[in-house]
């Protein structure tokens, strides 16, 4: 089963164990497959606990999602550097475009989303993972499952 990330680009650091967690809770309910993007600080964190945890549980696939080329020399870790067909042309919709590919890819997202915020890109997106049905565990919310 495959497991996505999304969030605010101003996360905490000390989230960083609530995702380690969490991404252990379902590797022992069968997800073996995380997808993140490289869009913010919640990305950054989930990049670092899904890399963490690849040394205990060898058989869980990393896809980090690059709208932009990048070198996998600049990341380290046992991943892939994935990307998806986008015709957009401002950062903006290039990034959004590769957010909706992971959702549609995933059963689950994990999330860290203020939903009293007005305007975010990480509002858009759980509105559309609520839009296409998915579990989503928001990690701002204490873990609370829509």
């Amino acid at each position: 089963m495959v497991c996505g990330f999304i969030g605010h680009r101003s996360t905490p650091a000390y989230l960083k164990s609530k995702i380690i967690k969490s991404i252990e809770n379902f590797i022992n309910k069968g997800y073996d497959k995380f997808i993140i993007g490289m869009y913010s600080g919640f990305d950054r964190l989930a990049i670092a606990s899904c890399l963490e945890l690849k040394s205990h549980y060898k058989n869980i696939e990393i896809n980090i999602v690059s709208a932009v080329p990048i070198k996998k020399k600049n990341l380290q870790g046992d991943f892939k550097l994935i990307s998806y067909p986008i015709k957009e042309k401002s950062r903006e919709k290039i990034i959004l475009e590769s957010y909706k590919h992971i959702i549609n890819e995933c059963e689950l997202i994990i999330s860290y989303i203020n939903l009293n915020m007005n305007k975010s890109r990480a509002i858009q997106m759980h509105n559309y993972i609520l839009k296409k049905n998915k579990k989503i565990i928001n990690l701002f919310e204490k873990e609370k499952i829509y």
